[in-house]
């Protein structure tokens, strides 16, 4: 199935009409059960391909799509899909999280990470926290509220799952953070 394709089905699960919206409910279930993993990432790519171009109500249809089934996707695939997600929330950094479409996305990509972290290896909250350094060592995010919020999102989430992180890169993060100054 093409990309076209996947988001107008996608975009007919909000369908008034009843048959159409049941129609593509059943052919997205069917494409959960038969190649789950390579719609989570072709979605994934979407997103961060062309998140300017597609509405916002798509979008939250997508992650919600990726979230729902995410547990049940393939470990070996697991890692694009998360490179795919972190690129797609670090572009909240360009725009203005602070509006109200963008804080529900901003939200569903959280628990999309949250239960990525959840499923996948360590390495992955390393790469996290390695993001997070790259981002608060840049001169731009001085200048920028929305980087620095988007940042502080990205250590939310990796504190509050930190069952997984040693103390030393909880005080790592604590002490980046407090060495800011914007």
């Amino acid at each position: 199935m093409n990309d076209d394709s996947l988001l107008l089905l996608l975009s007919q699960t909000l369908s008034k009409d009843n048959i159409i919206r049941r129609q593509a409910e059943v052919s997205l279930s069917s494409l959960s059960l038969n190649n789950n993993d390579s719609v989570i990432e072709k979605l994934s790519k979407i997103l961060v391909n062309n998140n300017s171009n597609i509405e916002s109500e798509l979008q939250l249809i997508i992650l919600t799509y990726i979230k729902n089934n995410i547990n049940k996707s393939n470990t070996t695939n697991i890692n694009s899909l998360c490179e795919n997600l972190i690129n797609y929330f670090l572009s909240f950094q360009n725009s203005n999280p602070f509006i109200g479409n963008d804080q529900i996305l901003i939200k569903m990509i959280i628990k999309i990470l949250e239960n990525l972290i959840n499923i996948q290896n360590i390495q992955f909250q390393y790469n996290l926290i390695n993001i997070i350094n790259d981002n608060l060592n840049d001169n731009e995010i001085h200048s920028s509220l929305s980087k620095f919020y988007i940042i502080i999102l990205l250590i939310y989430v990796l504190t509050k799952s930190n069952k997984f992180m040693e103390n030393s890169v909880n005080i790592q993060l604590l002490n980046e953070i407090s060495s800011f100054t914007p």
